[in-house]
Order: C-alpha cells, then sequence, then structure tokens
C-alpha cells in the first residue's frame, strides 16, 4: 500500500516500497505451525536486506501482530526481535550472545577455515528454531559459507521471567 510492490524474478520475490513515508510491502504466508507441546517448530528462510534507513523495518520470521520471532533490520540497526502480546524485544547485532557474525577471530561464521562478517544485503539463510513449553530458549541461526549452520543469539527465558517467552505459540 503506497507506493508498496512486489514481483518476482530470477527465482526470488522482490518486495520494495516508494520513497513515500507510510509505504508498505508485506507477505503472509497461509500456511501455520501447529504446536506441539515438549517438540521444536522452526523456520527456514533466505532472505537478502537492504542497508537499513531511519524510520523504517525490514523483517523476515515467524511473527504475526501479537507474538513471534523476525530477524532484519529496525531503522539502521541489524538483529533479532523478540514479539510478545504486541511488545518488540530487539537485540542489535552488536549485542549478540554467541557469535556477533563480525568477522572476529572467535566467529564460526566461515569461509575456507577463516572468519568473514556477515553482509545482510548478500543472499543468506536464517532459520529460527523454538520448543516453546513456555520457556524453551529461542536459537536464532545463520547458515555460515562453508555449509555450517551457526548459532548467533540465544533467548535464554528458563529461570528468568515471570511469564512465557510468548503469549501464543
Amino acid at each position: 500500500t503506497n507506493g508498496g510492490d512486489a514481483s518476482t524474478s530470477g527465482g526470488q520475490a522482490t518486495f520494495e516500497t516508494s520513497t513515500n513515508t507510510s509505504g508498505e510491502i508485506k507477505a503472509i504466508t497461509t500456511r501455520t505451525i501447529t504446536y506441539h507441546p515438549h517438540s521444536e517448530s522452526y523456520a527456514a528462510f533466505t532472505a537478502i536486506f537492504t542497508t537499513g534507513i531511519a524510520n523504517s523495518f525490514q523483517r523476515i520470521g515467524l511473527y504475526d501482530d501479537n507474538n513471534g520471532f523476525f530477524i532484519g533490520y529496525e531503522g539502521t540497526s541489524f538483529g533479532v526481535t523478540k514479539r510478545s502480546g504486541g511488545v518488540d524485544t530487539t537485540i542489535a547485532q552488536a549485542s549478540f550472545n554467541v557469535d556477533k557474525l563480525d568477522g572476529g577471530v572467535d566467529s564460526n561464521y566461515t569461509r575456507n577455515g577463516v572468519a568473514e562478517a556477515l553482509d545482510p544485503t548478500k543472499d543468506n539463510l536464517y532459520r529460527i528454531r523454538f520448543g516453546w513449553l513456555g520457556a524453551a530458549p529461542i536459537y536464532y541461526e545463520t547458515l555460515s559459507p562453508d555449509g555450517e549452520w551457526i548459532t548467533f543469539h540465544i533467548i535464554k527465558h528458563p529461570n528468568t521471567g515471570s511469564v512465557p517467552t510468548v503469549q501464543e505459540p
């Protein structure tokens, strides 16, 4: 709406908005995940983001207006978000608690065994895993150039809160 457009070309979907401040484009799946207690759910997807722009967002993940988990840009900051009861808690890349994906020597995001920084403006694979049960951790992952799934951030909820991670899994 207000300057949003979706198209397909070369095996990929492209979502674009105009420079209109209220431009919007959204894709919503017709499928849902059925929650099964004591089992893990996940979604894997490929995304190429443009460089983040102030007062805008680019998101991909498992979420609706009230609950879920996603990866992308919130303004100019790349990171991960947990949404519960319509409230977003975003963690910027610089605060990832497992691997900052910044090319540091301790990073597991490698090409030919050498650490390199994730470039969100390039084609990358992402995965979000969670077991819920109200308190299970949420894992944010990406596939490294060496073909290994790298966990880069975990929301560790057990023994930390008085409410579930999300209100509706």
